[in-house]
């Protein structure tokens, strides 16, 4: 019996999802990477089961993560399924100590800052669990967005951890080097699969909005794929596009690495509001 998940994407998306690892590696053999080790990375739930996910979160790639492959070791195409299994738990495994039950996503709030680390790991098992590490995820503006995003338009608290069982934390690129974002190489190697990952995410997920922080150019060739109708909306700095996927709003912006995330997170509500 493995370890239970919090939520998960249907057979089919798992079964594109290890296809996706498979080709990569297959595709690699013959080319000169810069990396040999590569990230795999499984989308995340805090909503849980047949619960309706009001925001599916998109960022570029997740560098870093713990669950790793590397292209030159023949096995791993023998050991995908195992992989799949890693990179589901891992994204979707949960803290539960009876009345004390975590999501997936708490962790954000857990590792928030030093003094947020501290408050929250109070008995043996959390610190087990919930293992120190420097990351602090109070100097990402990826997460400062997100985070008020989401309380703000349901009238949360932003002290509390509310926000993180609203959402649904996706990349638009699975695999990725240890650090940094994929080169243009290593996106040209998964694009056509990621593609179509994406396109089940939204399909089977059904979020009302879609945010995607990573500007229009990483965007564009999922939006090839998807063909979302084109929504005007002027006068927004920070937004670059807004459009219409099935059901499902999608609102597009710039990915500054230094800047006020006030101005994203007004900029998205004033969006949202327009759309409704």
């Amino acid at each position: 019996m493995g370890t239970p998940l919090y939520n998960e994407l249907s057979t089919s998306y798992d079964e594109l999802f290890a296809r996706n690892i498979n080709e990569y590696i297959s595709n690699s053999v013959n080319q000169e990477n810069e990396d040999y080790d590569y990230n795999v990375f499984y989308p995340s739930f805090g909503v849980k089961r047949s619960e309706q996910c009001e925001f599916l979160i998109y960022g570029q790639a997740c560098n870093d993560w713990q669950v790793k492959f590397n292209i030159k070791e023949r096995n791993n195409l023998l050991n995908t399924q195992k992989l799949l299994l890693e990179a589901k738990t891992y994204s979707n495994g949960y803290f539960d100590d009876g009345n004390d039950v975590h999501n997936p996503l708490d962790w954000i709030n857990i590792y928030w800052s030093k003094k947020s680390y501290k408050e929250s790991i109070q008995t043996l098992r959390k610190a087990q669990y919930y293992e120190d590490f420097d990351y602090k995820a109070y100097s990402s503006f990826f997460w400062n967005v997100i985070y008020k995003t989401i309380s703000d338009y349901h009238q949360f608290d932003r002290d509390k951890w509310h926000w993180s069982s609203k959402m649904v934390w996706s990349n638009l690129y699975k695999i990725a080097p240890p650090s940094g974002n994929p080169t243009n190489f290593e996106k040209s190697m998964q694009v056509k699969l990621s593609v179509q990952l994406v396109k089940l995410e939204i399909e089977e997920i059904k979020p009302k909005y879609c945010i995607v922080l990573t500007n229009y150019e990483w965007w564009k060739p999922f939006a090839s794929a998807l063909n979302p109708a084109e929504l005007k909306m002027n006068g927004f700095s920070e937004i670059e596009a807004v459009q219409k996927y099935r059901s499902t709003y999608i609102i597009v912006t710039t990915r500054p690495y230094r800047s006020g995330n006030e101005k994203h997170v007004g900029q998205i509500l004033e969006v949202i509001k327009k759309l409704n």
